[in-house]
């Protein structure tokens, strides 16, 4: 991929029926080839290098950082496209998960562990 995006991706259709209000996809998918039966939309657009990335239970992502740290992203409209962006925490070290209400993220030398506020992008 030549540029630098996240691309959320929708499943196939049968495992979606169920589900309510989805955002719609790209139409050219995000420019990235998938599968019969997949599409994707790029949710956020030139962040730069990343590295990995995780899902809080109420939809914001988390994406590591290779030299900024971690960037929060929300979607506060339901349209799958993040509106808002917050960096914080160190960079460098790979990894990123959410667990148990907590956020972690490493550094070349350090584990860190920020608390999950509810409402707050960005943990304590």
């Amino acid at each position: 991929m030549k540029r630098f995006a996240i691309a959320f991706f929708l499943l196939a259709l049968g495992f979606l029926s169920g589900a309510a209000d989805l955002p719609r996809p790209d139409r050219d998918d995000g420019s990235i080839t998938l599968p019969p039966g997949f599409r994707a939309l790029v949710v956020a657009d030139n962040l730069g290098p990343l590295r990995f990335m995780t899902v809080a239970p109420n939809g914001d992502i988390y994406v590591k950082m290779r030299t900024v740290g971690i960037i929060g992203l929300r979607d506060a409209d339901g349209d799958g496209r993040a509106e808002t962006r917050a960096a914080f925490g160190e960079g460098g070290g790979t990894g990123v998960a959410v667990q148990d209400g907590w956020l972690y993220h490493s550094t070349n030398s350090a584990i860190y562990r920020y608390r999950l506020t509810p409402g707050a992008l960005v943990p304590k």
